[in-house]
């Protein structure tokens, strides 16, 4: 690897892990699993150490993750929140050991303590009184949540007869019988996604009566200030007794072995706690070893953390359905009997393409082995062959589209089949639909995927606009026919009798069509690039859609365009342009322009205000999910701020503008090109001048 393709993937790498924090520390949500995080992070770490010169300075090896709210007063931390090393591997935990007894050139003691998966909090008291309780924030600085944590059952307020200042650091979390109860509550609307997001929102909520409400616990493992004792197990012994609540599940452990023997005993222990826990951690015992030891800026060298491998069920294959995307691209699916990973019902998961059914070599009714880690989407991860029923079948993708029996077609050098039939395919009707109603398109949200197809299936609607043909009466009867069917009675001359709850019903559903016909008819108010946009011309995005119509003016002009003009635009190119020609040019587009501008849809294009200058002259190229809007939303703001937009890095793009799970080949070319990488928060600072 050249040092200038080494720069190019820490630079990556780096962007990729500080979007994954900023989900996690700060929106409550898991992107990828634990895991996928932490070998990232280790291929971070093992380029940083071969090319030290290249190492930046928000690199996550330098820092820990951030979770501070601006509603908060901050506190500084008196010593800094560091974050744990992880490991997945007894080696690593015998490396680890290794390296501490090499630095001591003693042998040495531990504490093996359960590693809760909630969220960090400082206790500080001074003469034994409480003044405050703060998060780890960025490590150095947390925000001050003391009227939250003064709600949680357990933590002393207040130790007598203590004439010295100290801290004590724990854990909150959330019990998985609350958690499970609020679940299972048909009157909750507001359905919490799991414990640890739970309570990370809890200590973080502007109302503390709900951190009472939610019976959040704390538990206390580490103290700094006065020595009170020589080692950290007798030290956690005198939290006990004043008062503090501290882990069930801690024993003192003579070596290595031991610990990794106490780890392994709580592997399946710990699933009959309370609680959720992700792993063990490892400490040095002795606090004046600890001191010799001292910290990197990330983590202590004298502590780690063992990770548990996610949770694991094993379930019974029901079926491989194979779904039909918009552009006919058919995705086989897994369908077995429903189980319950990480707080979650999980019953399919994907098995993305032709290839990854024979790396698993599926059978007919097989027993699988599913994962989920954190929220990351479920996968089917192996194979129980010994579990298979004689003369069980191998899965392979059909011959024929499963929906409209068109043969499938293979693209070359792809690992997926298309169903080629894109207008007489239902499923493909459908997914284009909901891709039309999409937010990023004309934005129908409310409509729902489920409704569409039932829609589609019961034949009240037979293609995309004919949305904008519904009408009050046309839902109506189609209630009557389907929703209220066997529920209306008729007397001798055919006319309907309807009882008072029916009638109630009925009136609900009057009211909620109105709403939504509404909102179809808000819709021909969006701009004609998230029009065009959503149309699904193959190939064609957001960038692209806006680039057109700002070239052309309008619709009308772009599907009159030549392959040859549409591909000399910048960002647009040949494949792009063909796809684009074709689809106005299909016989069963003939009429779309005229259609289009009958429902009311402005097919021109109108440039937005200015709104600064913040990025005039710039050239900027976006990627991942924003969450400050929708791509079309920020393309447009960008543009506003006196910027060109882009779809691809060249030697013109200047700024490049990252969301979470940016593309790594946008990446690697922007820092090869010397082009500035702006987050999205450096955008939000901007758009505040």
């Amino acid at each position: 690897m050249t040092i200038s393709e080494a720069s190019a993937k820490i630079t990556a790498l780096v962007v990729e892990l500080n979007q994954y924090n900023e989900a996690y520390y700060n929106k409550n949500k898991s992107l990828i699993s634990d895991l996928e995080y932490d070998l990232k992070k280790k291929e971070l770490e093992a380029l940083e150490a071969q090319y030290p010169s290249l190492v930046r300075g928000d690199s996550p090896t330098q820092k820990v993750g951030e979770d501070r709210d601006d509603f908060f007063l901050k506190v500084q931390h008196t010593i800094p929140m560091l974050s744990l090393d992880n490991s997945y591997s007894y080696e690593e935990v015998r490396e680890f050991d290794k390296r501490v007894r090499e630095l001591l050139a003693e042998e040495v003691g531990y504490v093996c303590e359960l590693k809760y998966d909630g969220m960090a909090i400082a206790l500080r008291y001074e003469k034994g009184q409480l003044v405050y309780a703060a998060t780890r924030g960025n490590g150095v600085e947390g925000d001050n949540v003391t009227n939250n944590i003064l709600q949680i059952a357990g933590i002393p307020h207040h130790i007598p007869d203590i004439d010295f200042d100290f801290e004590v650091r724990g854990e909150v979390y959330m019990l998985n019988s609350y958690f499970e109860e609020q679940a299972q509550d048909p009157e909750n609307k507001n359905k919490l996604k799991t414990p640890r997001n739970a309570t990370s929102g809890t200590v973080k909520t502007h109302d503390p009566s709900k951190v009472a409400e939610r019976r959040l616990q704390c538990v206390c493992y580490q103290y700094y200030g006065k020595e009170i004792c020589p080692d950290h197990w007798n030290t956690i012994e005198q939290l006990r007794k004043w008062g503090f609540p501290v882990g069930e599940l801690r024993k003192p452990c003579s070596d290595i072995d031991e610990v990794i023997a106490t780890i392994e005993a709580w592997k399946d222990l710990r699933y009959g706690l309370d609680y959720d826990t992700d792993g063990a951690v490892v400490k040095v015992n002795n606090l004046a070893a600890r001191n010799r030891l001292g910290a990197t800026s990330h983590s202590p060298r004298w502590a780690m953390a063992y990770k548990y491998p996610p949770e694991q069920k094993e379930t019974r294959l029901d079926r491989v359905e194979f779904q039909v995307g918009r552009t006919g691209v058919v995705t086989p699916v897994a369908i077995f009997d429903t189980i319950k990973l990480n707080h979650a019902d999980i019953q399919k998961a994907t098995l993305h393409n032709a290839d990854q059914l024979l790396r698993l070599d599926l059978h007919e009714h097989d027993t699988i082995l599913i994962e989920r880690a954190g929220e990351v989407i479920p996968k089917v991860v192996g194979v129980n062959k010994e579990k298979r029923e004689a003369g069980a079948k191998p899965i392979r993708y059909p011959e024929m589209c499963p929906c409209c029996g068109t043969p499938l077609q293979r693209v070359d050098g792809q690992a997926y089949y298309i169903c080629p039939n894109h207008e007489g395919c239902i499923d493909q009707k459908i997914a284009r639909t909901i891709h039309f109603t999409s937010r990023d398109a004309v934005d129908i949200r409310s409509l729902g995927d489920k409704r569409i197809e039932e829609w589609y299936r019961n034949g009240l609607i037979y293609d995309t606009l004919d949305v904008y043909d519904l009408t009050p009466a046309k839902l109506l009867q189609y209630a009557k026919e389907y929703g209220l069917k066997g529920k209306l009675k008729y007397d001798l001359f055919g006319g309907e009798i309807i009882d008072k709850d029916v009638a109630a019903r009925i009136e609900l559903y009057k009211q909620s069509n109105e709403q939504l016909l509404d909102k179809i008819r808000l819709s021909i108010n969006r701009p004609v690039e998230a029009l065009l946009f959503g149309l699904g011309v193959p190939n064609l995005g957001e960038v692209q859609s806006e680039v057109l119509l700002e070239h052309f003016g309008s619709l009308q002009a772009v599907a009159e365009a030549s392959i040859e003009e549409m591909s000399n635009i910048p960002n647009v190119g040949q494949i792009i342009a063909e796809a684009i020609w074709n689809y106005f040019h299909a016989p069963q587009n003939a009429d779309l322009l005229a259609r289009l501008t009958e429902i009311g849809f402005d097919l021109k294009y109108h440039t937005q205000r200015r709104l600064s200058d913040s990025l005039a002259g710039e050239y900027v190229v976006i990627t991942g999910k924003l969450s400050i809007g929708s791509r079309p939303e920020v393309t447009k703001r960008v543009k506003a701020m006196g910027a060109t937009v882009q779809s691809a890095v060249n030697a013109q793009t200047t700024l490049l503008l990252t969301g979470v799970r940016p593309n790594d080949k946008k990446l690697r070319a922007a820092h090869e090109k010397g082009v500035k990488i702006l987050t999205e928060e450096e955008f939000n600072d901007l758009l505040k001048q």
